[in-house]
């Protein structure tokens, strides 16, 4: 790969862009290598302590698709929704995911964005239909209606889910949902 710098244009910037916006960065794929292109790559950098540049050379690029490729490890269900989130926190999701992992406590991202009607409907539960009460935002209230909140569950190895807040499935002595809030 050549490097590539502010004003290369292409295929090669494309790739570069869409690995950046797998990873989370709130970024335009559209081959131009720009200052949104430039500040993604300098967010990386600094993310992983790498020493900052104006060029994307073959240890940066490898760097990123290195993490890039780190991100099949990760739940596909919760990558998904992490890509539907406002783009200022993606990136954020996507290390959380990344962290958990590292620490072996497996989570599962079981909400992100939501409709005005999806809201609504869960802020009738409990209200108006049956159920316990879950929410007290209506649609356009919460957090989740812009993309900016997720919901999250503990990953069991077999694909069944938990929302218990005392398990330590990992058997470190420290409770798995305590470890994701951390």
């Amino acid at each position: 790969m050549k490097n590539l710098k502010l004003g290369d244009q292409g295929i090669e910037v494309t790739d570069l862009q869409t690995k950046l916006h797998l990873l989370g960065f709130a970024i335009d794929i559209d081959g131009d290598f720009g200052g949104q292109t430039l500040s993604a790559v300098n967010s990386f950098l600094k993310i992983y302590s790498l020493p900052q540049s104006d060029i994307v050379n073959d240890a940066v690029y490898n760097s990123i698709t290195s993490e890039v490729s780190s991100l099949t490890l990760l739940d596909k269900v919760s990558m998904d929704r992490v890509l539907k989130l406002h783009p200022k926190i993606r990136f954020e999701v996507v290390f959380l995911l990344k962290a958990c992992h590292k620490a072996n406590v497996k989570i599962r991202i079981v909400q992100g964005l939501r409709t005005f009607a999806e809201q609504d409907e869960l802020y009738a539960q409990g209200r108006t239909k049956p159920g316990k009460i879950v929410t007290n935002a209506r649609g356009g209230y919460s957090n989740h209606n812009y993309g900016f909140a997720i919901d999250f569950c503990l990953l069991h190895a077999n694909g069944t889910i938990s929302w218990d807040q005392y398990e330590d499935a990992d058997k470190d002595g420290q409770k798995d949902w305590i470890e994701v809030v951390n």
